[in-house]
């Protein structure tokens, strides 16, 4: 019989990290000091999490007021140091980040956030326009659906997008990101001019938009250092109130899903990506509706794709054509489209 206390550290390093960062904290701390030394190991809590993720949101894994007061007033205090990201639930927002002085906190997760957490978070008072704001340079939100209208969504938004930046000027990585794509919050530009949306450090953008006309507003120059941009559309059409010009030097990772039928393939995404000449890494998740032109194919993804991007080194992507063609003569062959996917390292074709 072997006790869990004469486990070597390799061993009980490796059950810690299969375990949540609260539970460790708090019923393994100061049971002896070579616990204490496992538990501090910067491997463990250079990021510390009070959140679990679930299909639809997140959870709060502070349980009761008693393991918030050990936190706040005993644990982070003396950890504080070691910690370089945190995750929080929107409601222990204010408890855990005016705990203590965080010296070394660069990244942010915020979760749930609701109209307090916002109000606060925008709040000239509030710690984040304190000691941690010029620090954060990266930042992960994740918002509730707690909003009666979709009006007050809109203010909401508007208002929270408009100061980020000013709340947080040293950002270089942003993510508005939502666990149930049905309840995303999407930015939209034509309600909204978003002026103040802008960076010049801004490096990684992850967000979720309305239409095609606010990707290319992200891409007008807002954000002229932008190395790395994943974005989800709900529809795509031809820009009408923005123009797609300018190359995107600095861009070299680009992600565009878009999960409503678009039948405007051809006046939108190959001239949006000849912009990207620096381009290393594409991903596209598209659904094409075709009433005259050929199935996009691997021949059309050579021709407007990987032909215009001569940097690009992995592409990966799921294209569904759909045509409405009466004769079904005149459409290739499964075989056919297949072959012309010879060459690509895999390929799947519907």
């Amino acid at each position: 019989m072997v006790t869990f206390n004469e486990l070597p550290n390799e061993i009980l390093l490796m059950i810690c990290k299969e375990l949540n960062d609260i539970d460790i904290l708090y019923s393994l701390r100061n049971v002896n000091e070579r616990f204490n030394q496992i538990i501090h190991n910067l491997l463990l809590i250079n990021r510390l999490t009070f959140v679990q993720r679930t299909y639809f949101h997140f959870v709060d894994l502070i349980s009761s007021d008693e393991i918030l007061y050990q936190f706040t007033s005993n644990i982070l205090p003396q950890i504080a140091d070691q910690i370089e990201w945190i995750d929080l639930e929107s409601s222990r927002m204010e408890d855990i980040l005016r705990a203590t002085n965080y010296n070394n906190l660069h990244g942010l997760g915020l979760y749930n956030i609701n109209e307090i957490s916002a109000k606060y978070l925008l709040s000239e008072a509030n710690v984040c326009c304190g000691r941690l704001k010029n620090s954060i340079r990266k930042l992960v939100m994740t918002f509730s659906n707690e909003f009666e209208t979709s009006y007050e969504i809109f203010l909401f938004m508007s208002n929270l997008v408009n100061e980020i930046f000013n709340i947080l000027p040293g950002l270089t990585t942003l993510v508005f990101s939502e666990v149930k794509y049905q309840n995303c919050f999407r930015l939209d530009f034509s309600e909204s001019p978003l002026n103040c949306f802008t960076s010049p450090i801004l490096q990684k953008l992850i967000v979720h938009v309305e239409n095609f006309d606010d990707c290319l507003y992200l891409l007008d120059g807002r954000f002229p250092q932008l190395e790395t941009m994943h974005v989800d559309l709900i529809t795509i059409r031809p820009p009408k109130h923005v123009r797609s010009e300018g190359f995107l030097p600095y861009l070299k990772r680009f992600a565009l899903s878009c999960r409503w039928l678009t039948y405007d393939y051809d006046e939108t995404i190959p001239p949006l990506l000849r912009r990207m000449l620096n381009l290393t890494k594409l991903n596209l998740c598209l659904t094409l509706g075709l009433f005259s032109q050929k199935i996009v194919d691997g021949n059309i993804i050579r021709r407007d794709i990987i032909s215009q991007l001569p940097k690009l080194k992995k592409f990966d992507f799921f294209i569904h054509s759909i045509t409405f063609k009466q004769n079904e003569d005149t459409i290739s062959s499964i075989d056919d489209i297949q072959r012309t996917f010879i060459g690509f390292e895999k390929s799947s074709v519907r």
